[in-house]
């Protein structure tokens, strides 16, 4: 008797990869289910769904269980929305009715956020190893792959067998380690017709089980060729987009001829979007400014470019920088060090310094070089135009839902429990994907597993009379002197053991940052941390810095944060060698206590200024969106950042009042920001506070991992998995960071 799939089954994984499917950022439109069925493998445009649904009844043949994942080039979400057109005529009919389909049956968000830059071979590194892809070296080189593990490598060093059929560097050799490439590959052509490349895929599927792909890969580059020739927003493109989608379904049918619709995981997926570009339009000369420029650097020109002076000093690149920085209001000049921490593009030495960061559909020329396409990618991934698609389908997969949108790194380790391998070291957060599954993996969590304590509260009055003689006067934010310690502060800090646990509710409600490793053996009681309890906010102080490590507190109603005429006040209750120097910013909220010295930062006064409008903005958004929950506090790693998490609630009335600590996950909002504390060398002069501030949007994720800390402890797995996976592009709570 047939068996049906489980986790011990025999499993496959296809993945489909379509170049330049975009995102508007609406849900996939689903099409209707009254149409006709379509004949011989292809399909025509009036087709329904029924063949899903006919399918469906099928049952699995014993050892047989699936996941295939085709991709194609640039297909971005907007295209699945598109109707066909015959002679010119509107006549209706959905461009992508198959892929549609899978969507309305299976799993699929509104979009999967690409990786940063949005071009195709990053991309398509970060899908199959799950890093950040930070060098690009060309898929050709074996270096390629050197700081990652491609799955189909993962599944090969496993015992297992991967077959790809033009992934963008699947076809890379490696004499001297035969297991990093797939079992079974071709080297690229790209006149080999879509349909050769299905029908191989499902010679795949006919071969006995022992030589059966575990995972196997398939690549249409298509719409990204057409889109760049005639840009996106054109009927050659809705042609494109069709004849993919016929390839989809020429391989979805040949599964149901095979009896295995059921046992094979399908997911599709696309690299990035594509923007309309047009030929001589919006486009900036570089030579205008640096007239040498095509003799003195070697640049990389187009939606993202680089610059790498052929005089490799800091005077040549400041010359350079400076002549740009600034002339055009659709072109940012950075040093790669000054980047937003979510590109995560800083970490090698083969980018180049100097970076431009252009506006959606902008390019970077010089003199009379042009570019011949009216389409194109590689913008900065808040645009929604550069947004990917996601859709799934098959037995390890719910049904009919639509989930929130991640970011591309997630899907390796997803992949690799669809077919029962270990995962390699990757970006992506194990489990983050589970909640698209029927059946989960449980998340393994060891209950003996070494956690953090909460560092001690510190309620001792420090001995004032000796110290009183020993600290200097405290700069106040006018600039007047104040070494006196306010008598009121010292009865406020001797609170009792009840008001203390109030007080960790109201401005810690799912817990206190605690330190977290990876590594069990490497998490660490910090000796020199205390956690000071305060009417209007927590600090957990290091002592032996001298510094806030962050600070947490609720803002409810339009508390105004007055930086003008307070006195800085030594806290009393450490000792004068534990607290830190006077001229730092303050984070503050609203009361006395605000004023205390270990409320104190000390950043460099040209952020200051930008730290001042994140917390106006805080309090803005508390007025529509009722009380806000912040962790605010430094970074400590080279690049040195100061570091907001916000959440809020998003009440239901018809449920009722949630507060911060009882509200459901999916009503929890959270934004987190990540503002470096160096001042712009070259574009500080012409951007504004709030847009620097969306400009360094973050995830969670992101925050912990710079900072080491794990927020939120006290949410279930689940929950905090959640706020992790979720993208730069999820919340609009203090600014929205789309950019447009």
């Amino acid at each position: 008797m047939p068996c049906v799939p489980s986790a011990t089954l025999y499993t496959t994984v296809l993945l489909v990869i379509l170049e330049v499917m975009r995102c508007m950022g609406a849900s996939i439109p689903l099409p209707e289910l009254d149409q006709a069925k379509s004949q011989q493998g292809e399909q025509n445009p009036r087709d329904s769904c029924s063949f899903l649904k006919e399918s469906s009844q099928e049952e699995c043949p014993s050892f047989w269980a699936g996941k295939e994942p085709p991709s194609s080039n640039g297909f971005r979400t907007e295209y699945l929305s598109r109707r066909t057109l015959g002679n010119g005529e509107y006549r209706g009919e959905w461009a992508a009715a198959t892929i549609k389909c899978l969507a309305q049956s299976g799993i699929s968000a509104p979009f999967m956020m690409p990786s940063y830059p949005t071009i195709t071979f990053p991309n398509h590194y970060s899908i199959v190893t799950g890093l950040n892809f930070s060098v690009y070296t060309g898929a050709t080189d074996p270096n390629w792959w050197q700081n990652g593990e491609p799955i189909w490598t993962t599944v090969k060093r496993q015992g297992k067998i991967s077959a790809t059929y033009y992934w963008p560097g699947s076809d890379v050799t490696f004499p001297k380690d035969e297991h990093r490439s797939p079992n079974s590959f071709f080297k690229y052509k790209k006149t080999t017709k879509f349909s050769e490349r299905v029908d191989q895929v499902l010679k795949w599927m006919d071969l006995p089980i022992d030589k059966r792909p575990t995972f196997t890969t398939l690549y249409f580059e298509e719409p990204d060729s057409i889109g760049h020739k005639t840009g996106p927003n054109t009927a050659n493109v809705t042609e494109k987009v069709t004849i993919v989608d016929r390839q989809i379904r020429r391989l979805i049918n040949g599964l149901i001829d095979r009896n295995i619709s059921n046992c094979v995981n399908v997911i599709i997926v696309s690299d990035h979007g594509m923007a309309d570009s047009p030929q001589g339009q919006k486009l900036v000369d570089l030579a205008k400014y640096v007239p040498d420029m095509q003799n003195s650097a070697l640049t990389f020109l187009g939606p993202v470019t680089s610059i790498r002076p052929l005089n490799d000093t800091q005077e040549e690149e400041e010359r350079i920088g400076c002549a740009l920085s600034c002339k055009d209001p659709h072109m940012r000049v950075f040093n790669k060090g000054e980047l937003p921490y979510r590109m995560h593009s800083v970490q090698t030495r083969r980018i180049p310094n100097l970076m431009l960061d252009m506006d959606i559909s902008w390019r970077a020329i010089l003199k009379n070089e042009a570019f011949s396409s009216n389409g194109a990618h590689g913008w900065d991934n808040l645009y929604l135009d550069m947004q990917a698609i996601f859709v799934a389908h098959g037995p390890s997969f719910k049904n009919q839902e639509v989930v929130r949108p991640f970011e591309n790194v997630q899907l390796y380790n997803l992949m690799c429990h669809l077919v029962n391998i270990t995962p390699s070291a990757n970006n992506g957060t194990w489990g983050a994907l589970h909640h698209l599954l029927i059946d989960p993996p449980h998340l393994n969590v060891n209950a003996n597993e070494e956690v953090a304590d909460m560092p001690p509260i510190l309620r001792t009055i420090a001995d004032t009379k000796e110290g009183a003689k020993k600290r200097a006067g405290c700069a106040s934010v006018n600039g007047e002197e104040s070494g006196k310690t306010a008598p009121e502060i010292e009865i406020e800090m001797k609170m009792t053991e009840d008001r203390e646990n109030e007080l960790l509710i109201i401005h810690a409600p799912i817990g206190i940052p605690v330190v977290y490793s990876s590594e069990p053996s490497n998490v660490t009681n910090d000796s020199d941390q205390v956690l000071l309890i305060n009417e209007d906010y927590l600090t957990g102080f290091d002592t032996d810095l001298g510094v806030p490590l962050w600070t947490t507190y609720t803002v409810a109603d339009n508390i105004k944060n007055n930086t003008g005429g307070g006195k800085w006040i030594q806290d009393p209750r450490l000792e004068t060698n534990h607290t830190g120097r006077c001229q730092r910013l303050k984070f503050a909220t609203q009361k006395v206590d605000a004023w205390l010295d270990t409320n104190l930062l000390e950043v460099p006064s040209g952020i200051a200024q930008f730290i001042q409008t994140m917390t106006k903005m805080v309090s803005e958004a508390s007025v529509s969106r009722g009380p806000l929950h912040v962790i605010s506090g430094p970074t400590r790693h080279h690049l040195a950042s100061i570091f907001f998490v916000v959440t809020s609630c998003k009440t239901n009335s018809t449920v009722g009042e949630w507060n911060l600590t009882t509200c459901p996950v999916d009503h929890r909002d959270l934004q987190a920001f990540l503002l470096p504390v160096r001042q712009w060398k070259y574009q500080h002069s012409c951007i504004s506070d709030r847009d620097f501030i969306a400009y360094n949007v973050a995830t969670l994720k992101d925050v912990e991992r710079i900072t080491n800390f794990q927020f939120f402890p006290d949410l279930p797995m689940e929950d905090k998995l959640n706020l992790l996976s979720r993208t730069t592009l999820d919340s609009r709570l203090v600014v929205d960071p789309t950019r447009q």
